[in-house]
């Protein structure tokens, strides 16, 4: 938007705990050892001097001024100044680690003044300054843990979802961005509480919260495990109010799956909005079709096999030490029309190039079983009249977004990691977002490069 911008932010740390750390550099929540007792605090200063591009001007919008209008004038000149803001945050953290089964982390946020930002017109520290109380709770981690048991709270803390532990279909997903979450929101994101219990060969896993997924609300996911006929079977369950459709509207799912070997195959079922009445359309001669258009416009009903989703994915690890490729993962899924509504088809195949150096390559191909709705107008061009087709909307049973939509992507990354014990990622391989790097890398030099090469057909 032609702003321009200068920062300058200085922090200061201080680290003390009872009776101690292994090492002071350590965050407080690894630094802890059973028996103690840690506080952290940062104090942040702010100071930005900035200014709008000319011909640009801003002006407060929204409640209590709480974003900023932007206001383009392209034949005159605004003349827009420098000005310089300031601001002050404090963090304390605290945390125990008793000798067996509790422990926690908790940390509070104090904003005493709010250093404006051009870029950033909505976050916390502007909603704090408009009448929240001066301090956020911002995270919490407090469990009870044994061998077999585990009760947990948690607030404002990431987790990764349970992809890697049999959930084909992401019912739960990971939530690991809480930084982002909270400066766009407000809100701590994820908050909720969580069970496992544990045994020799089941597992149960149950999550529930007001917020565990960002904007879906009062959710509760499950997770169990278990051995039967040589093979091991998961199945997952969610059930959320979703963000759009009817108030307080619900939306639940279960799957099932199940490993032999290097073979994962699962079945979805998400019985969402079924005897939904919905519109489709086909294309034909133009101007042959409804009202003239160039598409005919047909009707169905969704059903049971709609709600129905399949899964397979299958893992390849050759033996022999001088194979070309190291891992192959072909993955195939089809989701019905409430399910998901796509088919997808998606191989990765991974090769350690030497000690230190890792290649990943992986291609998608992915479309709707039935495709977005376009938007067409009744007349012509130059004069268009009321709309005959309008894209799917909240009201709708199915959509096509970025999930589903027709797309052709290949991905090749390539990793050099010169100590692999402190790997690159912190989550998921190839992944290169500020969350997914791994703090504790020691390497002196460590990096990452991806290349995507990507078709979206369509509009």
């Amino acid at each position: 938007m032609g702003k321009r911008g200068y920062s300058i932010i200085f922090t200061l740390s201080m680290l003390a705990a009872i009776p101690g750390y292994a090492t002071a550099r350590e965050s407080l929540r690894d630094a802890l050892i059973p028996g103690s007792l840690g506080v952290e605090s940062t104090l942040q200063f702010d100071l930005y001097t900035h200014k709008l591009g000319d011909r640009w001007a801003q002006s407060p919008s929204g409640y209590r001024g709480i974003n900023y209008a932007y206001q383009y004038f392209p034949s005159s000149s605004t003349n827009p100044e420098w000005t310089t803001v300031s601001g002050q945050t404090l963090w304390l953290n605290f945390g125990f680690k008793a000798p067996k089964y509790w422990d926690g982390y908790v940390e509070l946020e104090f904003i005493n003044q709010y250093a404006d930002r051009y870029w950033m017109p909505v976050n916390l520290e502007h909603r704090v300054s408009l009448g929240y109380p001066s301090y956020l709770w911002r995270t919490a981690d407090i469990s009870y843990h044994d061998e077999q048991r585990t009760f947990r709270y948690f607030r404002g803390v990431g987790h990764t979802g349970w992809n890697d532990r049999g959930d084909l279909f992401s019912l739960y997903p990971e939530q690991l961005e809480t930084d982002r979450y909270v400066r766009i929101s407000g809100r701590a994101v994820p908050e909720g509480w969580q069970m496992v219990l544990d045994n020799a060969q089941e597992h149960v896993e149950v999550v529930y919260g007001p917020e565990i997924i960002g904007d879906y609300r009062n959710g509760i996911y499950a997770h169990y495990s278990f051995p039967l006929g040589g093979m091991e079977h998961i199945i997952v369950h969610r059930n959320h109010i979703i963000p759009y459709g009817d108030e307080d509207e619900r939306m639940q799912a279960t799957a099932w799956s199940s490993t032999y070997k290097q073979l994962h195959v699962g079945v979805l079922y998400q019985p969402f909005r079924l005897n939904h009445e919905y519109i489709y359309t086909e294309k034909t001669t133009p101007g042959a079709g409804y009202i003239g258009s160039d598409y005919i416009r047909k009707t169905a009903v969704t059903g049971t096999a709609d709600a129905v989703g399949l899964s397979a994915r299958l893992t390849i690890k050759p033996s022999s030490v001088d194979a070309i490729i190291e891992t192959a993962v072909l993955e195939i899924a089809r989701l019905g029309l409430v399910a998901g509504n796509k088919q997808e088809y998606k191989l990765q195949l991974q090769r350690r190039l030497s000690s230190t150096l890792n290649a990943t390559l992986e291609a998608l191909y992915r479309e709707p079983i039935i495709g977005p709705l376009p938007l067409v107008y009744e007349g012509t061009a130059a004069n268009p009249g009321p709309a005959i087709f309008i894209p799917r909307g909240a009201e709708s049973p199915f959509w096509v977004n970025w999930s589903n939509r027709t797309a052709e992507i290949i991905t090749i990354t390539c990793t050099y990691d010169p100590t692999p014990k402190t790997w690159f990622y912190l989550y998921r391989d190839g992944i290169l977002d500020e969350w997914n790097l791994n703090p504790r890398e020691d390497a002196p030099y460590s990096f990452a490069a991806q290349w995507v090469f990507s078709r979206y057909p369509g509009g």
